[in-house]
């Protein structure tokens, strides 16, 4: 079998349209998971969102140490919600009064969901900044898994699929793919280390 990625879209943290808050520091992040920070500033109380999925839940880990542990915390309290898939995640902040969650770009643009994504550690969630690795962390792949030979018709939709992302009309991928190969174990990412300067609100409570 081989594994060959199509597109990519910014991994980001969500809540619902109607929370007026437009990003987050990672010390706050910290703070809602491990519950020291539990009230929106408008004074809705702050229901965190565990993701069930092994690669989501590693990814928003490794953006520190703190938030590691807070996560940790907050995936072993009683009454903690959890989200299966990215679309169960994206029903909960729909639905949830409160609720703050991790899923994508592509997601909340393709599906029309009544979600913003978060300004997270001052890092805008564009596509074009999930690129580069360094302005933005957080990266969904999209992957194709194929047989060892994959039939002519088979290659020819993944091409097909392939020039729709590279075109763009796969929303929230910004044209974000590589060229068609094998894709072999990622290395881990480092810790990110970037500074965010947003302190618009505190929220304990």
């Amino acid at each position: 079998m081989s594994i060959v990625e199509y597109a990519q879209s910014p991994t980001v943290l969500a809540v619902h349209k109607n929370i007026r808050v437009r990003s987050i520091t990672l010390s706050q992040l910290s703070d809602i998971y491990s519950g020291k920070l539990s009230h929106w500033p408008d004074g809705t109380r702050i229901r965190p969102i565990c993701a069930s999925l092994a690669t989501t839940t590693r990814q928003l880990k490794g953006l520190s140490a703190d938030v590691e542990r807070a996560i940790s915390v907050a995936e072993g309290q009683p009454g903690a919600l959890f989200a299966v898939t990215d679309q169960d995640a994206a029903d909960k902040m729909e639905t949830v009064p409160g609720s703050l969650g991790v899923t994508t770009v592509a997601l909340i643009w393709s599906e029309n969901r009544s979600l913003h994504a978060l300004v997270t550690g001052g890092a805008e969630p564009t596509p074009e900044n999930a690129r580069s690795g360094r302005r933005y962390p957080l990266t969904k792949h999209f992957y194709f898994v194929l047989p060892k030979e994959p039939s002519a018709a088979v290659l020819e939709f993944v091409l097909f699929v392939r020039r729709i992302a590279g075109g763009t009309q796969i929303p929230g991928t910004g044209g974000a793919h590589r060229p068609l190969k094998i894709v072999g174990r990622a290395r881990p990412r480092h810790r990110w280390n970037a500074r965010s300067d947003d302190s618009r609100w505190s929220g304990r409570r």
